[in-house]
């Protein structure tokens, strides 16, 4: 297996614009246990390696990893109803807070 910063060197990364550089995440519906991640932006091309990404495939464009199912989380967006509630159970548990404390950012 080579060095990742061997495959990043060999990338034909000199002609692209920002709008080039991608990443995508995709999994099939014949195994919802592997997450397959291609990407050419040198950003997640480490972060992938150093998360421990399975490196499968490389090329001058991209390079391919795979990824446990358990390695990812999708995060749905919190409601302004959910982030009050959550606001007042933590200001339940510091007494000296409250949930418009909590909720407030500096």
């Amino acid at each position: 297996m080579q060095d990742i910063e061997q495959i990043i060197l060999g990338l034909d990364r000199d002609n692209l614009a920002l709008d080039e550089i991608e990443t995508t995440f995709v999994q099939t519906g014949d195994d919802r246990k592997t997450w397959r991640v291609w990407t050419n932006d040198l950003v997640w091309i480490r972060r992938l390696h150093a998360k421990g990404g399975r490196l499968v495939r490389w090329d001058a464009y991209g390079v391919a990893f795979d990824l446990d199912d358990n390695q990812i989380r999708v995060h749905q967006p919190i409601s302004d109803a959910q982030r009050q509630k959550m606001a007042a159970h933590l200001a339940a548990r510091t007494p000296d807070k409250s949930p418009e404390q909590a909720t407030s950012t500096p």
